[in-house]
């Protein structure tokens, strides 16, 4: 995965969540529905490496081909929230 992958993928979680930016020695994304912090997720300065991908598809709550998936717009927001719900990690008031 590229950088510009990792960053659609942070686009396309803006579309629905709030998704707020920690640049320190990494990059931190600590993820936001509904104004309750459900996810995080980080990126190196340097780059992604493929050992990393199995972690950031898991920090997401997805397997590695949803991940790629969504990264291909191949998996809806509207899916992705329902993932979400299934696994526990959204939950409806």
């Amino acid at each position: 995965m590229r950088i510009h992958d990792f960053n659609q993928i942070i686009t396309k979680l803006k579309e629905v969540f709030t998704v707020e930016e920690d640049t320190n020695d990494h990059y931190f994304y600590h993820i936001f529905y509904r104004n309750k912090y459900i996810l995080k997720t980080k990126r190196s300065h340097s780059g992604i490496k493929d050992k990393d991908i199995p972690l950031i598809a898991k920090q997401l709550g997805l397997s590695i081909t949803r991940l790629n998936d969504y990264k291909r717009c191949d998996l809806s927001n509207n899916e992705y929230l329902q993932i979400l719900r299934q696994r526990g990690k959204i939950t409806e008031v």
